[in-house]
């Protein structure tokens, strides 16, 4: 009543058996003169394909008229039908109703102004606390924090982040301190502090971040398109979509125009098949689905696997077969990383450096008190396993035993050589840190042997028990 009827249009208007259908000719009354009124409480059902009489459908005690029941949908005589109703008693009634109370309830003069007052407070706080759940959960999703915990419980342990944030600013904050002594004494049982509500007001975040998006993109008009696939913690194969583009923005008196290439993940996809033909199906689904034109793509960066880089059924293929214009370039840290290791993979002597050092972590990692030991010899860094998919990452792997290598070989001749190891697994320590230990020697000697005077006795004061 208030805000009146919405007068919400589709872009087509569909057709009924006879192919009639209704247009917004009728949501305007020709008078003799000439001029157009608009019939504001003329309304269009899109779900139902009818009309329906805005203060009929509350107003008019006739529930069996055609625009207070079901609406009416006989396109042929509409014109008549609407022009008959609209000066009909009942209708006139109707209208001077809706308006009396329209105006009195913004002037806040209907007989309920008092319980009117008390809907509008409770409105208002409902408000509130909707934008302080919806701030902190923005706050902790940014922060890739967890929002839930075990239990679903205020002033509960394990309750998770949300609910001990919700606590926190119930006692600094007195409208969630308002809200939270009515959920504790029973007087609300809506709370908004589930996880359905969570997860909702996640998804419209989610939402409105890639709409934003989405128009970044739409103003750009060319883009690249970047694919890569990984599968989860489930086991199931997902899809990451982002889009790479150039944004620019408009010079004005206190800031100059500035050109930046912006890269944003848009979604991820689950994926059933990783085929090429079933992954570009599935691209060109989604770009349909976002609104982005297939047309306007400039580019594909996709990694080496056969089903994204092949000549023939690869994805960049068939979107070329599409668009001519989107050219390939696979990801060079891909192609760097698959140079490396194959390189790497030829040379005997760095298939055996990885190996032991991969080897050195495995001896350790695998008991606490191995671990304990190898502490004690190293004052500053700690040994780390390799990657196997990111070489670049070794590098702090290869750093630990550059800068320790003394003190790893130390922890190694200490377990050797205790005697207090007797049983059968100890044993088996012992001769895997010995030998070990010998690796590193025939590793490093040449390296060793090469070193000047100066610095092997550098070395030699650093292994203080035992020399390589």
């Amino acid at each position: 009543m208030k805000y009146g009827p919405i007068q919400k249009l589709p872009s087509l208007f569909p057709e009924d058996e006879q192919g009639r259908k209704f247009s917004s000719f009728h949501f305007y009354r020709r008078m003799s003169n000439g001029d157009k009124i608009k019939r504001t409480w003329l309304v269009y059902s899109i779900t139902k394909d009818t009309v329906f009489c805005f203060c009929c459908k509350i107003f008019s005690p006739n529930k069996f008229s055609w625009s207070s029941h079901d609406g009416y949908r006989d396109w042929k005589n509409i014109s008549v039908i609407i022009k008959r109703h609209e000066t009909s008693s009942g209708h006139t009634t109707a209208y001077l109703n809706w308006r009396d109370l329209e105006v009195r309830l913004k002037s806040g003069a209907t007989i309920d102004h008092i319980n009117q007052k008390i809907i509008q407070s409770e409105t208002q706080h409902w408000r509130q606390v909707l934008e302080r759940i919806i701030t902190l959960i923005r706050t902790l999703a940014g922060q890739n924090l967890a929002l839930r915990g075990t239990c679903e419980k205020l002033f509960e342990p394990n309750n998770g982040n949300f609910l001990k944030f919700i606590e926190f600013l119930g006692n600094y904050d007195p409208i969630m301190s308002k809200h939270i002594q009515r959920i504790t004494t029973s007087e609300i049982h809506t709370t908004y502090l589930g996880k359905t509500i969570q997860n909702e007001i996640v998804e419209l975040l989610a939402n409105k971040i890639k709409n934003h998006i989405l128009a970044k993109l739409e103003r750009a008009k060319n883009y690249l398109l970047i694919l890569d696939c990984t599968p989860d913690i489930s086991h199931m194969e997902q899809m990451t979509v982002v889009f790479r583009f150039v944004s620019a923005t408009e010079s004005s008196s206190e800031k100059p125009a500035e050109v930046v290439v912006s890269e944003h993940f848009v979604t991820f996809h689950e994926l059933q098949d990783t085929t090429g033909a079933n992954m570009t199906k599935v691209v060109m689904d989604k770009l349909q689905e976002l609104g982005v034109n297939l047309d306007d793509m400039r580019g594909q960066g996709y990694d080496n696997g056969a089903n994204m880089r092949g000549k023939y059924n690869g994805v960049q293929a068939r979107i070329r077969q599409l668009n001519p214009r989107a050219f390939f370039v696979p990801c060079s840290a891909h192609s760097l990383d698959l140079v490396l290791n194959d390189a790497a993979n030829c040379c005997m002597e760095a298939v055996a450096f990885f190996d032991l050092i991969q080897g050195i972590y495995n001896f350790f990692s695998a008991s606490t008190h191995r671990w304990s030991i190898l502490l004690n010899h190293l004052s500053d860094l700690t040994i780390k396993p390799l990657s196997a998919t990111r070489w670049e990452s070794r590098v702090d792997a290869v750093r630990a035993l550059r800068f320790q290598i003394s003190g790893v070989y130390d922890a190694l001749i200490e377990i050797a050589e205790d005697n207090t190891l007797t049983t059968a697994p100890q044993g088996k320590s012992r001769a895997e840190a010995k030998g070990i230990a010998r690796n590193i020697s025939n590793l490093f000697a040449p390296w060793y042997c090469g070193m000047t005077f100066y610095s092997k006795l550098i070395l030699s004061a650093k292994c203080s028990n035992h020399r390589l």
